[in-house]
């Protein structure tokens, strides 16, 4: 956006017009200094508020219709007046003036009827067509007020005359003969039509048109007195109210009156020591906007203290304000007429709606365009290139969880840390481009995508109601990226976040949780099925060997000696042994379901129970009085439980 951004006491002020011209980079192309224009983003950027909105020298002044949608401008050399329709934001058009323009003024509410007057003592009509008339001054005209109720045109004078003409008639009246010297200013207001007049001494007189006489008179030595010496009055502007007018002096101040009294209500200082230019009054904001060749200020009407100031530049020759609006045009001492737009003032005018919403997306990309050369860095990536010996340097701008770093630095420590990275970004932009390709190829649609399955199967889980909304990821396209790019992929084992927090990590991958807990619980009870198995088998192979001193490894250890130590760690078989391996397996129990118990299977059972108490006969005779007691109270259990099993086995026969 090629508007710039001032700021004062708080108070954002939008350059309209900066920047150059399509004619200024038109030159610099035919001159050289610029290869294509096509290609230049400066100016594929520019904004030009108003079309063809320059003169060749300098703009001398610039008025608004009553309308608000037609501004008159006019400028040299050579002497040039524009008219230009703010609706379409271009130029209606250019009429050729034969001397310098001194005073413009609009005639109808519209661009069909102006007046201006020239030097040498002429005045010209302009209407739709073009030049209407030429009239002949009896003296040299310094300024112009139309008072459009009466239609007469009042022309101030270097002498003490302000001419009258009616307009209507087509003859001059009567003019009226002030008690000034040389007028160098005049106004009209637009509410009770007072005619005041300003000279080149300090002194301001007011008219009725009505009575054609002076009602009152304002000396600044008088009603100022500490400004000395006394300065002319430059300018005069009547408020909108009726009651106000406003003073511009030469010393650079501004007197702010009521109507009913004869000291002023504020002075305002410029503090340049150069005289004002040009007064206008906001209604909208209750301002009051004044002007010297250098400054533009605001003012507040009701206190008097500044509320901001805008310095072009260029000197300034005058002002256009835009009916409640914060727009002003300025005329100044360059070929290109300014234009300035304060929105704290008034919003945009109703011919140029877009303006408000061009300054707000400026506003917004202004904090994006700050690092617009520059890499975000985290912590962890500025370690992985071995640069966190730069932090807190210059070099690296903190920002949120990481630093900003120029991206030309970037690239070049990229290229040497990792200098395959180029080739892996162009095989990663293949196998993209392909899988694109691909997709155009008949496939079975999956229902998980290929990154973070288990992130998807949660949401699946949890929002399946919404599946075919916009509130689901997967149709959302904002979210479409965690899905489909390997660099959105959730690190399970390296996130510190789900270190510390295992229970997402559980609920987004509940099922697939719980499947791998039951097969783990399966390879458990194999695990001790076969265990049983091996205990039965080691058993067996102790009732055929009766000699107790035989060697189980290398430390010496004999079957007495491991015995001895089981018995000391009873507790803890007997647990190990509850939970992994289950009583019912070693005795048969799985004979129990069998709905058909073979003879065979009986015998079988039988010689098992009489292994199993020759083993614990076989252990009661090398075991100690405590020992005794226990294997018998074992003995007992094992019978209870034998009983039980040849019980149940009974009414299953008979059932």
């Amino acid at each position: 956006m090629a508007f710039s951004v001032s700021t004062l006491k708080g108070v954002k002020v939008y350059n309209l017009t900066f920047g150059k011209t399509a004619e200024q980079w038109k030159e610099e192309q035919r001159a050289g200094n610029i290869h294509s224009l096509r290609y230049n983003e400066a100016y594929r950027r520019r904004v030009e508020f108003i079309q063809d909105a320059v003169f060749p020298t300098s703009s001398l002044q610039v008025k608004m219709s009553a309308d608000g949608m037609w501004m008159m401008a006019t400028g040299l050399y050579p002497f040039k007046l524009k008219m230009f329709d703010l609706s379409e934001l271009t130029i209606k058009f250019e009429r050729g003036l034969e001397s310098e323009p001194i005073d413009t003024c609009f005639l109808s509410e519209n661009w069909e009827k102006f007046v201006v007057l020239r030097d040498h003592r002429w005045m010209e009509f302009h209407s739709r067509h073009g030049k209407h008339y030429n009239m002949r001054l009896p003296l040299i005209g310094t300024c112009m007020a139309y008072n459009q109720p009466m239609c007469e045109l009042y022309t101030g004078t270097i002498k003490n005359i302000v001419l009258r003409a009616n307009l209507e008639q087509g003859r001059y009246y009567s003019p009226f003969e002030t008690g000034l010297e040389h007028i160098s200013c005049i106004d009209m207001d637009r509410t009770h039509l007072l005619l005041a007049c300003g000279d080149i001494n300090g002194v301001v007189e007011c008219w009725d048109p009505r009575q054609k006489r002076a009602i009152a008179k304002l000396d600044m030595f008088d009603s100022i007195p500490s400004i000395s010496p006394t300065p002319e009055v430059t300018k005069l502007r009547f408020g909108t109210d009726g009651l106000s007018l406003a003073v511009g002096l030469g010393s650079g101040h501004v007197g702010v009156y009521d109507l009913r009294r004869s000291k002023p209500l504020h002075v305002l200082n410029h503090r340049n020591k150069i005289g004002i230019r040009d007064i206008h009054f906001h209604q909208q904001s209750s301002k009051i906007i004044s002007s010297d060749a250098k400054t533009i200020r605001y003012w507040d009407q009701s206190s008097g203290q500044l509320y901001t100031v805008i310095t072009p530049a260029e000197p300034i020759n005058n002002l256009a304000v835009v009916e409640n609006s914060g727009v002003i045009f300025v005329a100044q001492e360059q070929h290109r007429i300014g234009a300035y737009y304060v929105p704290s003032v008034g919003i945009a005018p109703k011919w140029c709606p877009f303006l408000d919403s061009m300054t707000e997306e400026l506003e917004e990309s202004k904090y994006k365009s700050i690092y617009v050369d520059y890499k975000f860095v985290s912590r962890d990536e500025l370690e992985a290139l071995g640069l966190e010996h730069l932090i807190g340097s210059n070099i690296l701008k903190p920002y949120m969880h990481g630093y900003f770093m120029d991206i030309k630095l970037y690239r070049r420590v990229r290229s040497i840390v990792d200098p395959d990275a180029y080739d892996k970004f162009l095989k990663s932009k293949t196998e993209q481009q392909i899988a694109e390709q691909r997709t155009g190829r008949i496939k079975v649609a999956s229902k998980l995508p290929n990154v973070n399955k288990a992130y998807a199967n949660y949401l699946l889980q949890t929002k399946g109601e919404e599946q075919d909304t916009d509130l689901n990821p997967f149709v959302d396209p904002r979210f479409s990226s965690m899905f489909k790019d390997d660099d959105f992929k959730i690190d399970f084992s390296g996130d510190k976040y789900l270190h510390y927090h295992p229970e997402i990590k559980y609920a987004m991958d509940k099922a697939q949780y719980q499947h791998l807990m039951q097969h783990r619980n399966m390879d458990r009870e194999e695990d001790a099925q076969k265990n049983g198995e091996q205990e039965e088998e080691d058993g067996s192979m102790q009732d055929g060997d009766d000699d107790d001193d035989i060697l189980v490894d290398g430390a010496g250890d004999t079957y007495d000696d491991k015995f001895l130590q089981a018995k000391e760690h009873a507790s803890v078989l007997v647990d190990g042994y509850t939970q992994q391996t289950a009583l019912p397996t070693l005795l048969g129990s799985d004979d129990e379901n069998d709905p058909v118990r073979n003879d065979d299977d009986d015998e079988k059972h039988e010689s098992n129970d009489e292994d199993e108490a020759i083993d614990l006969d076989q252990y009661d005779v090398v075991t100690d009085d405590e020992n005794a007691e226990d294997e018998e109270e074992d003995d007992d259990e094992e019978d209870g439980v034998m009983r039980r099993l040849d019980d149940n086995q009974q009414q299953e026969n008979e059932n």
